[in-house]
């Protein structure tokens, strides 16, 4: 016969705001580390009996009541599979089952435990939880049986684990984590190692991390749940920056077009994973050409060369297009990138002046004067026509003019001699180019045309 044996559990700080889920989340999570501690692929049963009485059953190597006098566990703490840290994790769900009237029994081949107030050694006047150990039972493993709690609390303790949730589905694993589709229309929650840890509406996917850095296992608070975001976007990056499915960087590249809108989640605000999911983008689709807002009101010209050329035109935050300026390695269209394309497709054929109409040579004449009044010599640069630049596949002009650095000239489109205005105002913006020596998009090239056209506006106003 085995003498039971009472000890005092010692619960120095009662978690008041757990219920009963709260407390069966914990049970739950102790015994999901034990299969995983083992090595095990099948989870613990959650199951009903025919009395009405909640089990929590694994296959472990069996609870024993030194583990209730445990502050931490180290087994825990040093595992890469266990989200556990906190040995007193089983005493707060204890006392928080029997707040609540909830009865305990806990049985193990290294015995049983359940649950009894008594005095505290040497002061009967203070009565606090014991545990009371019994005979061990012959089975493989702990059974936690839990009599008089609810349905709804067993539904809502499952819930936060997801080898129960059978509605999740696993878009895809990384060696830091997995990438998971929203559940219905519930917010996307965050997990590690199985247990959801935060509930984000501000993402595109749920996640599952497997592989925690310091930051989020310090994170890992005695409750496992309300962690902040900060401990978690570092791992969730990781798990995105190793994603290759196209279904998820599909799903990211969607998201990232609401820009515009004001309608993209946090996944593709994050500057390295937005830059990973423009480059696989245009690794699927080399006619994407990636531009700010502010420069499709800026440069609509190039805009429309750009989409008259069969470009997909897609819009980024300005802070991701300074980054793709930057690693510039020619994976990605930029807008600068697609100028440059463009400028080195153009195809000269210079006319004779004398080809040209009365009309034609009328307006070609003033390029002289233009250069004049810019105070500049007429021979410092050779103007020319030429009667195409750069046509598109089919067959549509969309060039005005075009700086040649090599032969120093400034060739204009035929067609821009049909107007005074378009001739002037393209041979100014091609002298902005031979003055600067800088490319459209440019600081250098917008300062040079400032310049330029506060010379011509002071000389235009200031009487002769």
């Amino acid at each position: 016969m085995v003498v039971a044996q009472t000890f005092d559990l010692n619960v120095e700080k009662v978690l008041e705001h757990w219920t009963p889920a709260h407390a069966l989340r914990e049970v739950i999570a102790n015994a999901l580390d034990e299969h995983a501690l083992l090595g095990r692929s099948d989870r613990p049963a959650v199951e009903k009996d025919e009395a009405g009485v909640w089990h929590v059953r694994d296959h472990g190597r069996g609870l024993r009541y030194h583990h209730l006098t445990q502050n931490e566990s180290d087994e825990k703490r040093a595992s890469d599979v266990v989200v556990g840290q906190f040995g007193v994790g089983l005493k707060d769900a204890l006392a928080t089952f029997h707040r609540n009237g909830i009865g305990v029994r806990i049985s193990s081949p290294h015995g049983t435990i359940t649950l009894a107030e008594q005095s505290k050694h040497g002061f009967d006047d203070v009565v606090t939880l014991h545990a009371v150990v019994g005979a061990p039972v012959e089975i493989t493993g702990t059974d936690v049986a839990l009599a008089r709690i609810t349905d709804a609390d067993v539904v809502e303790a499952m819930g936060f684990f997801l080898v129960f949730d059978e509605s999740v589905a696993v878009l895809e694993t990384t060696s830091f984590g997995q990438v998971l589709a929203r559940s219905g229309d519930s917010p996307p929650s965050v997990y590690v190692r199985g247990v959801r840890v935060a509930e984000d509406d501000g993402l595109l996917f749920s996640y599952n991390v497997t592989k925690v850095d310091a930051k989020l296992r310090r994170a890992l608070n005695r409750e496992r749940s309300n962690v902040g975001r900060s401990a978690y976007t570092d791992r969730i990056k990781a798990v995105l920056l190793a994603v290759e499915e196209q279904a998820v960087l599909t799903g990211l590249v969607e998201d990232m077009a609401g820009f515009v809108k004001g309608a993209t989640h946090d996944e593709v605000k994050w500057n390295d994973v937005a830059e990973r999911v423009v480059r696989e983008l245009a690794a699927v689709d080399p006619n994407v050409v990636f531009v700010t807002a502010a420069q499709r009101w800026s440069h609509p010209e190039l805009i429309r060369r750009a989409e008259v050329d069969g470009k997909r035109v897609f819009v980024v935050p300005d802070a991701l297009a300074a980054r793709l300026r930057i690693s510039d390695d020619g994976a990605v269209t930029t807008l600068e990138r697609f100028a440059a394309q463009w400028n080195e497709r153009v195809v000269i054929e210079p006319l004779d002046p004398t080809v040209l109409s009365p009309a034609e040579q009328a307006v070609f004449e003033l390029a002289g004067e233009v250069l004049k009044v810019l105070g500049r010599r007429g021979d410092e640069w050779q103007v020319v026509v030429s009667e195409t630049l750069h046509l598109t596949p089919d067959g549509t002009e969309t060039a005005h003019g075009l700086w040649d650095p090599a032969q120093r000239r400034i060739v204009i489109n035929r067609r821009c001699l049909r107007s005074t205005d378009l001739f002037v105002a393209t041979l100014l913006h091609e002298v902005a180019h031979a003055i600067t020596g800088a490319t459209d998009l440019t600081a250098e090239f917008e300062d040079g045309l400032t310049d330029l056209l506060g010379t011509v506006g002071v000389r235009a106003v200031t009487p002769t």
